[in-house]
């Protein structure tokens, strides 16, 4: 028939409405099991519940009357809940089966979405490298011509300032695409002293430009179980934010220090513009800039913070934010102390602040 012909092609090409008919039938199955069972152990029930009187009746005629009924009453009731305690348990096995199908049915176009998503990204992303190396790297020869005019140079400069914003958003949009297959990630103990270290000497540039005063601060031990590229991509965005959202002449502290149950705590201070707390809120969420047009243009991407919580977050770390307008911003991440489970103390947190917690090593 016609209408079962246009059934089956809606079926077979419209995700959505297979979705929707696999749940509807998987319900209808539920339900009808569901009565068959419960029939089933009301007649099973029944049953015995003859069963348990007759046998009674039985035993009074045997015994002249000495079994009454308040024993026949009492083995009623040993039977009915032995009975129902079987049919409760069934009942329970039966719907949390169905329950976890039909949520896998109901999740599956949205999962498979959420992957070509992320597929789409990661190859936009690949393909978008190519031509913008390309016209970066015309614009940097282009500008090596002396006789060029002082305003046409200032556009080339503005424009590769621009394609480096460019390419920061792309690497972050390949940063947080890869984080879906945290598998592939290899941990080992990593010294995070000489992460830090790192992370500021490749930052050195842009902490002179901004005539930053920086403090550096370790204490021993602060090894832990991570992954070394990881680690430094965290440290690398927390201290350039530290710098980015300061004004000149400002100061940065860094700590490194453990707390001695059981995990090290990386804190990043600087007394900078600060985050109000209507935004504070949201830091984590992607693509979200407080103040997005001077954020713009001091080149954030919106996926800094994002990329950093969900590391910490491979990590089974711990990161919190506390910060105030104009008095500065606050940012402190725990990291599990080498490859051990030491039982810990969770710290209080301010009200101005905002923590994601990961943590494995939980203080009690």
């Amino acid at each position: 028939m016609g209408w079962a012909t246009d059934l089956r092609n809606k079926y077979l090409s419209d995700i959505f409405f297979r979705t929707e008919f696999n749940v509807i039938t998987l319900q209808v199955i539920f339900a009808v099991l569901l009565s068959l069972f419960v029939a089933v152990s009301f007649n099973y029930i029944y049953k015995d519940v003859l069963q348990t009187i007759l046998t009674g009746i039985t035993e009074n005629l045997k015994n002249n009357g000495t079994f009454s009924s308040t024993d026949i009453v009492d083995s009623i009731g040993i039977v009915r809940a032995k009975n129902f305690f079987s049919f409760f348990t069934i009942t329970v096995s039966i719907t949390i089966i169905f329950s976890y199908i039909i949520a896998k049915a109901t999740l599956s176009p949205t999962r498979n979405a959420l992957k070509s998503q992320k597929r789409f990204v990661s190859d936009i992303a690949h393909e978008l490298r190519t031509p913008l190396s390309v016209i970066k790297t015309n614009s940097e020869v282009a500008l090596l011509d002396s006789d060029f005019d002082y305003r046409i140079k200032k556009i080339f400069k503005n424009n590769i300032e621009e394609l480096d914003r460019v390419s920061i958003i792309i690497n972050n949009l390949l940063t947080f695409n890869n984080l879906v297959h945290p598998e592939q990630v290899r941990f080992a103990n990593v010294d995070m002293g000489m992460v830090v270290d790192n992370s500021i000497k490749k930052l050195d540039e842009l902490i002179k430009s901004k005539e930053i005063k920086f403090t550096v601060k370790k204490i021993s031990p602060y090894t832990v179980w991570g992954n070394a590229v990881a680690l430094e991509q965290i440290t690398i965005n927390i201290i350039k934010n530290s710098i980015n959202y300061n004004r000149a002449g400002g100061s940065v502290t860094v700590k490194l220090e453990p707390d001695y149950h059981g995990n090290v705590v990386l804190t990043v201070e600087d007394n900078g513009i600060g985050i109000s707390q209507n935004d504070l809120l949201h830091i984590f969420e992607p693509f979200y800039r407080a103040e997005k047009s001077r954020s713009r243009q001091m080149g954030s991407s919106g996926l800094g913070l994002t990329i950093v919580s969900e590391l910490v977050k491979l990590h089974s770390g711990r990161i919190s934010v506390s910060s105030h307008l104009r008095e500065g911003t606050t940012v402190t991440i725990m990291l599990p102390f080498k490859n051990t489970h030491v039982e810990t103390k969770k710290d209080k947190e301010e009200e101005t602040e905002v923590a994601v917690d990961f943590l494995k090593n939980k203080q009690i």
